[in-house]
Order: C-alpha cells, then structure tokens, then sequence
C-alpha cells in the first residue's frame, strides 16, 4: 500500500485533466493537490512542498518550460521531481524538458498503468 503522506502537485490548465489525474492518483492513496496556472502551481508547491509534481507543458501566462525553470532555481524546490505531461509529441519537446530537469516526460492520453508505476518508481527512489 501506497504512503498516504505522499503528495502529488498537478500543473495543467485543463479541469478535464486534473481531474482525471487526481482521481488515479487518490484510489493509489496519494494525497494531490490541483493547480490551473504555472503560477498557481508555483503558489501552492511553496505551501505544500509536494513529493512530486506533474506538470503540463502547453499553458496559457507561464508555460511548463518555465515553470520547470523556477522550480529548479529555488533552493526549496529544485530537490521536487518534475514529470512532464504533455499532448506535445516533437521529440524536441521531449529533449528540451529533460535538458531543463524534468525526471520524465510522458504523453496524453496517459497510460493509465505505466503512470501509476512511474510515480510509484520515483517516490520510492
């Protein structure tokens, strides 16, 4: 069983999404929270200091890119591992989020069973 005090931040302007997302990773019994904006995202995670994070690259204001770039330039956040999760499939995209620090990157629609084993990979190592 999963530790209930494990907390997952999701970053994604799409409702549709988070929600989908959040109820996943809640029957896992992780805690989530839920941000709309790159902004709010950074908000919360300076409040909660989640376990991990989840984070959409297409966003309106800030997009993913620079949010993984703030995060890695807090001295309080930069240990946070980010995935990316993103419709974008330009092996480009891919490359540029793992340069900037992003622990993985996966694509939507999500496999449902490979993203519940990644999380459970990376909050275990």
């Amino acid at each position: 069983m999963t530790d209930p005090r494990k907390r997952i931040l999701l970053i994604d302007d799409s409702s549709v999404n988070n929600l989908l997302l959040q109820n996943i990773l809640e029957e896992e019994n992780f805690e989530v929270s839920v941000a709309f904006s790159g902004k709010e995202g950074l908000a919360i995670m300076k409040k909660v200091k989640p376990d991990l994070v989840f984070l959409d690259i297409m966003m309106p204001g800030m997009g993913g890119i620079e949010v993984l770039e703030e995060i890695l330039s807090s001295e309080t956040l930069k240990s946070i591992p980010v995935i990316m999760l993103t419709a974008k499939t330009d092996p480009a995209d891919e490359k540029k989020a793992r340069e900037t620090g992003a622990v993985d990157y996966i694509n939507k629609p999500v496999n449902i069973e490979k993203l519940v084993m990644k999380v459970k990979e990376i909050l275990a190592g």
